[in-house]
């Protein structure tokens, strides 16, 4: 996903687009060819992520599309006030871009656990959340961003993590994406951000079931015609995510489509409280809470 991300503002900026790239001391490894071919793009604020938003602001009120690049909690938590007060609240382009959502820094501790960021960008009736599953979806969140022009919160796996679809996924298309139909399945197994990478593995094993991701969403609540038709095909509807299940993607989502889930069943996987502590790589966290387990249960 970081690869896709760092393709698309590179190629952004080869056809003209006013791209600013803004980081809190970080990225080193990663964002060199983007600095090295437009300098005069790239500012390194340091580790001061409300300033970081805070310029971001400004910059965005003079027609650039901004890009603030950190990890998990400290462009998001740090800074909440300034993405609040200065980009929610004025509606400006800026994207918060965010590396190792969920446990993907796992080895660094509950610092850099990214587990409540949905529920606190949720608060911002401005901002819409950009949760891709691969690289694929990222740059169709990417297209997002620059078509609306509007704050967005961008959360991105690490790097490396296989593609889950084929093709790539047009704007028009991404309301839902499918990842997997099987025949006959009375079972919708409903993903966003890393999720689909956990469902994707779990189907692996052979179990039957449809996967649709769903990439973009958090803002103006408005149901989706096409989504309450998708849901009114199945039996039993699974929402999986790596945030914590009370303020995340599966909670929004049954309080939006409450009226079409009410005579489902209905079963959010997503971490519980347990997760806060538990310090290990990523596998080992998933494995300890037991996500890929639970899902497979409700697949039975």
């Amino acid at each position: 996903m970081r690869n896709a991300f760092l393709s698309h503002i590179l190629d952004g900026k080869s056809r003209g687009l006013k791209i600013m790239l803004l980081v809190g001391d970080l990225g080193y490894g990663a964002l060199e060819p983007f600095v090295e071919q437009y300098p005069d793009s790239f500012i390194n604020v340091g580790i001061a992520e409300q300033n970081m938003l805070g310029m971001a602001a400004g910059l965005a009120s003079e027609g650039y599309s901004v890009f603030c690049y950190s990890i998990g909690n400290f462009n998001t938590f740090r800074a909440a006030e300034q993405l609040r007060n200065d980009i929610d609240y004025h509606k400006l382009p800026v994207c918060i871009v965010s590396m190792g959502g969920g446990v993907a820094y796992g080895s660094l501790g509950y610092s850099h656990h990214a587990i409540q960021d949905y529920g606190l960008v949720r608060n911002f009736t401005e901002t819409t959340i950009l949760a891709p599953a691969d690289s694929k979806e990222t740059l169709c969140c990417l297209d997002y961003f620059h078509s609306v022009r509007r704050p967005c919160y961008l959360r991105l796996h690490r790097n490396g993590e296989p593609d889950i679809h084929d093709d790539p996924i047009l704007l028009s298309k991404c309301e839902y994406v499918f990842v997997l139909k099987q025949d006959n399945s009375s079972v919708l197994v409903i993903s966003t951000g890393f999720g689909g990478q956990i469902a994707a593995s779990v189907a692996k094993s052979g179990y039957v079931f449809d996967h649709v991701s769903i990439p973009i969403w958090g803002y103006e609540e408005v149901r989706s015609k096409k989504l309450d038709n998708l849901i009114s095909n199945y039996e039993k509807i699974l929402l999986v995510e790596d945030h914590l299940k009370q303020t995340g993607f599966g909670s929004w989502f049954t309080y939006l489509y409450y009226d079409s889930l009410k005579n489902k069943c209905v079963h959010i996987i997503g971490f519980s409280k347990d997760v806060v502590g538990i310090v290990g790589s990523e596998d080992y966290i998933l494995g300890s809470l037991g996500l890929k387990e639970e899902l497979a249960s409700f697949l039975l």
